[in-house]
């Protein structure tokens, strides 16, 4: 026999093979009560009277490792009598354990002691009903004959001098993903996992970490076994693995193994949304900066796409800013008067959908030289009721209101030149008397109109000021003489002194 001088380590491994039972509900609540020495799951061998060590398999999956001081090696120098205690609810069929010269055996075991039905294996170590399976002289595995049913024991013996401080059960785990597997690029996405070990049972307070391309995240199980972190994905949509991992861990006696599990993640575009932004006005042979802002789910603005917006036959592309939003200019408007559909449209890539949107735009012209005018009052009342307005004609003064006063009687409705061309608002203008100021012979199906809170007559001129200028739908009959009045409907407003143009 040799003698033990340094410390040994014993790794207790169970593998559970065909569970023949289920651990009961109620006994999952708590352990069994430890036993307390003499161990009595082991005879009279040697020098000890029971098991120098007793190993405590419980119902909730805790493992109690129990030594009895009063026990040392019953050869009286490295032979260790072990005791199993199965209280775990399962049947056991095998124990794999290892352990610095554990199965070294040198021949003297249970039977050199007389124990009654010795041998009960090969080596002479074995106990009643078990058998060893032995890999080398640190590995190996007890098997139990039928399987150590619940609420048995058995015993058998190992070489070298143990004690219950050198013992570490390590129990195999498995980890099963049960998260999403789908979701939007940029929308979170809970990945979650189940810890169990070999017995079934639910390994609390493990970190399980997940991997999603190359974003990880982490989570610690629960008392059932779960653990659950959130990923927002940002790859491009496509197919990925999912994994997740447990590296292992000790907790009191129990070594926990390592395990995964994976699984596939499909990344799907994320939806979006564009919303046309203006203008709503669109002046014929003039620049127009169209504007559009893209958005993901409606809420969170993209930056750096590009997004085309498109009116008529013409179309320009801008690129999103922080804010989500785009620009372009039209640098000549060329549109039929009156009402015209514009789109913003974004074509999608490999993270976000496609998405459109159209609106209405008034498309209407500036006179080439002057501008019709109608009263500040006037043409605010219209507004609102749709009278109809008269911008041109012998009764301009008795059919325009101002707030600054009535407008003479010479001025006829046509303003020959404007401080501006095309006129701004807040600018000013002049005009000759009657029909001397030269309207023109034609007028369009949709007018920019200044609007004057102001007209006054000073010798052969007469000037007015310009508080906003208003688009006007104009009716037939109109001529370029004051006997044919020219009418219309107000339809919107370009700009206001207040707003600038």
């Amino acid at each position: 026999m040799r003698k033990i001088t340094h410390t040994l380590l014993l790794v207790l491994v169970l593998v559970l093979v065909g569970v023949a039972q289920s651990i009961p509900g109620t006994a999952l609540a708590h352990a069994l009560t430890p036993p307390t020495p003499p161990f009595t799951q082991c005879p009279h061998v040697g020098a000890d009277t029971s098991c120098a060590i007793l190993i405590v398999f419980n119902a909730d999956g805790t493992i109690n490792v129990l030594g009895d001081s009063s026990q040392g090696p019953f050869d009286g120098i490295e032979d260790t009598l072990v005791g199993v205690q199965n209280n775990s609810g399962l049947t056991i069929p095998n124990m794999t354990i290892s352990g610095s010269g554990i199965f070294g055996f040198d021949g003297d075991g249970l039977c050199t002691f007389g124990v009654t039905g010795c041998p009960f294996g090969t080596t002479g170590y074995e106990g009643p009903n078990t058998s060893f399976s032995i890999v080398d002289a640190n590995n190996g595995t007890v098997h139990f004959t039928g399987g150590l049913a619940t609420g048995q024991s058995a015993y058998f013996s190992l070489e070298e001098a143990l004690t219950a401080a050198s013992i570490t059960i390590v129990r195999p785990t498995t980890l099963t993903y049960t998260g999403a597997t789908t979701s939007d690029f940029n929308d979170p996405a809970t990945l979650s996992a189940h810890l169990v070990d070999s017995m079934g049972v639910a390994v609390p307070g493990a970190t399980i970490t997940f991997n999603l391309a190359a974003q990880s995240c982490a989570g610690t199980t629960n008392s059932s076994g779960d653990a659950s972190c959130t990923i927002t994905p940002n790859e491009a949509a496509g197919s990925y693995t999912v994994s997740a991992n447990f590296a292992g861990m000790t907790s009191g006696f129990i070594q926990y193994q390592p395990s995964s599990a994976s699984n596939t993640f499909v990344v799907t575009l994320e939806e979006t949304t564009i919303s046309y932004t203006g203008p709503t006005l669109v002046t014929q042979g003039q620049p127009a900066t169209l504007s559009a802002v893209l958005k993901e789910d409606g809420i969170t603005p993209i930056s750096g796409r590009t997004v085309t917006l498109t009116l008529g036959s013409q179309s320009c592309t801008g690129t999103t800013d922080g804010s989500g939003s785009a620009k372009c200019t039209i640098s000549s408007v060329s549109c039929p008067l009156g009402n015209n559909t514009v789109t913003a449209s974004f074509a999608g890539d490999t993270f976000y959908k496609p998405a459109s949107d159209s609106k209405q735009v008034l498309c209407f012209a500036f006179l080439a030289s002057g501008s019709f005018v109608l009263g500040d009052q006037t043409a605010s009342s219209a507004l609102s009721s749709g009278a109809t307005v008269t911008w041109w004609g012998a009764q301009w003064s008795k059919l325009n209101s101002l707030s600054g006063g009535s407008a003479p009687r010479a001025f006829k409705g046509f303003a020959q030149t404007p401080s501006a061309t095309p006129p701004t608002c807040g600018g000013t203008w002049t005009t000759d008397t009657g029909n001397s100021s030269g309207p023109p012979t034609s007028v369009p199906s949709y007018m920019a109109v200044i609007v004057a809170s102001n007209v006054t007559k000073s010798g052969s001129t007469i000037s007015g000021n310009i508080v906003s200028i208003v688009i006007v739908k104009t009716n037939p009959g109109y001529a370029n003489d004051p006997g044919h009045p020219g009418t219309g409907t107000v339809v919107a407003v370009l700009c206001s002194a207040e707003q600038g143009d």
